[in-house]
């Protein structure tokens, strides 16, 4: 396969995986999608507060810190594909476009990994050491029911039929 057409999808997969675990703990804004999503993170806030014995003025700072970031996957993903279905497989310079779009999402990718490194940095300096053990293990026990449910890792592209 072209080098060239597995660089989208490496920037899909790096920008799923930054949202795997920290958007199931923090999340973020809703995305304006379905109706049920900002619900949703409404009870994941609500789980957290309470699985981490958060203080009300600890519950506040850190809706306050996920307000100032816009984590949307849905519309980074059917961005994606517009660009995608937007180049022209005959065009003459199609590889070169295509190495292009593929630095431009990479760079978003990069640049929303960064984005949600500081948030949950700012996350954590609003929770003591004993809440930021607990979330650890919280990530750890969703880490390995992800991973069960995918049947015990990654498949690759390689493993497929």
């Amino acid at each position: 396969m072209n080098k060239y057409l597995r660089l989208p999808q490496l920037a899909v997969w790096l920008l799923l995986l930054s949202f795997s675990v920290e958007g199931f703990a923090f999340g973020g804004p809703d995305d304006g999608g379905r109706g049920s999503h900002g619900e949703h993170r409404e009870r994941m806030m609500e789980k957290m507060q309470k699985y981490l014995e958060l203080s009300d003025e600890q519950s506040e700072q850190i809706r306050e810190i996920k307000s100032h970031y816009d984590f949307s996957p849905r519309a980074f993903g059917k961005e994606m594909m517009q660009g995608m279905q937007a180049l022209d497989p005959n065009a003459a310079d199609y590889e070169q476009q295509l190495d292009t779009f593929a630095t431009e999402q990479a760079e978003r990718v990069r640049e929303n990994i960064i984005a949600r490194g500081k948030m949950r940095a700012e996350i954590y300096a609003v929770l003591t050491s004993e809440q930021q053990e607990k979330l650890e293990e919280f990530h750890s026990k969703m880490r390995e029911r992800m991973e069960q449910r995918r049947g015990g890792g990654h498949k690759s592209a390689a493993d497929l039929p």
